[in-house]
């Protein structure tokens, strides 16, 4: 029988998804993701029977306001063998949503789940400390995401649709307009838990989302191998040019 495992997770940052400007948690007044482990996460035999006893997932969640997980990537792991028990982790651990001035609200957020095969009780501890997460993980992980700088090229649009300009149905109406967008672009090229970062207006946020959630990309590569990266697009809202007719 497999032994029980103890996981801790350490919580490394959160974002507000949405049209709306991306602001950091308030530990005063706001409250971030909580994690309650239901389900008890099993090590898997095969690295017991290698002799080893500890691992890590590392991940970016995207939770919604009604606790559900919609989406999630894998950046890391220490050993590949981790990831079905993550994957059933997700299926069956309550997540408390974050809040903001008391309100349920959607959050992106990067977790450090951190495996033990020691003990029969299952434990779960979170920290917005990045040093806690950064103490857990080994030099030797298995990087399943990477930085612009790492790829081999820039991933390109290969498929994009402009957003609608919102501007005229605003009061005042707003002709200009911008906002810029944070997202993963995962191994086959598809955006992934976009976020807005600054915008002259939400309404141009959610259109920017709206439009960039339809466009597809070449695979990211790195050296020659599928991966995931996370990059910023921003888009620019100007008034439309105004038609012209020739005459006879």
């Amino acid at each position: 029988m497999n032994s029980v495992t103890c996981v801790r997770v350490a919580i490394v940052a959160g974002m507000f998804l949405g049209g709306a400007r991306i602001a950091a948690v308030n530990p005063r007044s706001d409250e971030g993701l909580k994690i309650i482990p239901s389900f008890a996460p099993y090590f898997p035999p095969s690295l017991l029977a290698e002799g080893i006893t500890s691992g890590f997932v590392q991940a970016v969640l995207h939770v919604g306001a009604d606790g559900r997980v919609l989406d999630h990537l894998v950046l890391a792991c220490s050993h590949r063998e981790l990831l079905a028990e993550f994957q059933a982790g997700l299926r069956e651990w309550e997540f408390v949503p974050a809040r903001r001035r008391g309100e349920p609200i959607a959050v992106r957020t990067e977790v450090v789940f951190h495996f033990e095969a020691r003990g029969a009780v299952v434990s779960l501890t979170a920290t917005t400390a990045a040093t806690a997460a950064t103490r857990w993980v080994p030099t030797e992980t298995i990087s399943l995401a990477c930085t612009p700088r790492e790829l081999d090229r820039p991933p390109a649009a290969q498929v994009t649709i402009s957003p609608t300009h919102p501007g005229p149905r605003l009061q005042p109406p707003l002709h200009q307009g911008s906002a810029t967008v944070d997202f993963y672009v995962d191994a086959e090229g598809r955006p992934r838990m976009p976020v807005v970062v600054a915008s002259s207006h939400e309404a141009f946020g959610d259109a920017a989302i709206a439009a960039l959630l339809q466009w597809r990309f070449s695979p990211p590569l790195r050296a020659g191998q599928p991966t995931a990266v996370r990059v910023r697009q921003t888009f620019v809202f100007t008034p439309p040019t105004p038609e012209t007719h020739g005459t006879d």
